[in-house]
């Protein structure tokens, strides 16, 4: 069946929904069962690689229901992802080179690092915090990253 992916704006509104919460279960398209919902207890986390091409972080204590943290968009076959097919902030695709993302974005990144292989960059806006996972062989985006306000903490200020 065809997957219908959440609009971006429904997704950044549901940020600290708890997982039961009808804001953040209408996301998913009849995807979040009750084993979906037992992973999330569990492990803070919810696969929908498979289907979505995405990955849910979660917040809580064990003691009470989880809370959407963070949203991980994969670029399609990103760990054997079906690939993230819906909207991207800030007109983002995964097809952008760096250059292209560092264009797109004209505020500076407040981190990024770069290796032969692989980058990154993070970026803090006022609805979301945006980490970006490229690829410097390949000249492309690998994962996209959206993280409720407030929650990132860069190494550096450990």
């Amino acid at each position: 069946r065809e997957v219908i992916f959440p609009a971006l704006h429904d997704l950044l509104a549901a940020f600290a929904a708890q997982i039961d919460a009808p804001e953040f279960t209408a996301l998913w398209d009849g995807e979040l069962d009750k084993e979906k919902r037992q992973e999330a207890v569990e492990d803070g986390e919810i696969d929908f690689t498979a289907s979505f091409g995405a990955t849910i972080s979660l917040a809580g204590d064990g003691n009470t229901i989880p809370v959407f943290r963070a949203i991980t968009l994969h670029r399609n076959r990103d760990t054997e992802s079906a690939g993230w097919a819906g909207e991207l902030p800030l007109a983002l695709n995964f097809d952008d080179s760096p250059e292209i993302l560092f264009n797109k974005i004209k505020q500076p990144p407040v981190q990024q690092s770069d290796t032969a292989l692989t980058g990154h960059a993070v970026w803090h806006f006022a609805d979301y915090t945006l980490h970006v996972l490229y690829s410097n062989l390949d000249n492309r985006l690998l994962r996209i990253k959206l993280i409720a306000p407030g929650t990132w903490k860069c190494m550096e200020d450990e």
